[in-house]
């Protein structure tokens, strides 16, 4: 049986800790999407260079604009 899926919203955690928790999160073997805003590009890479660098062992599964006009969706999953 498929994980059943969650929502979290991070939004008042500290970056690194929401960092922390989507690493976590990806290194149990589980899918995480990312919503956050596109017009915030140097926080896209920041997410992408602190989960590299924080986690080797999880990687960038999908990028795609959506749901909404503003907002950019990070799927990370587990490396294999």
């Amino acid at each position: 049986m498929a994980p059943k899926p969650f929502f979290a919203d991070l939004h008042t955690v500290p970056e690194d800790e929401r960092i922390r928790l989507i690493g976590e999160t990806v290194t149990k073997g589980n899918t995480v999407a990312v919503l956050l805003e596109r017009n915030e590009p140097e926080k896209v890479a920041r997410y992408l260079t602190k989960l590299a660098n924080r986690y080797p062992e999880a990687m960038l599964v999908d990028r795609v604009n959506g749901p909404t006009e503003t907002v950019v969706t990070l799927k990370f999953g587990p490396r294999h």
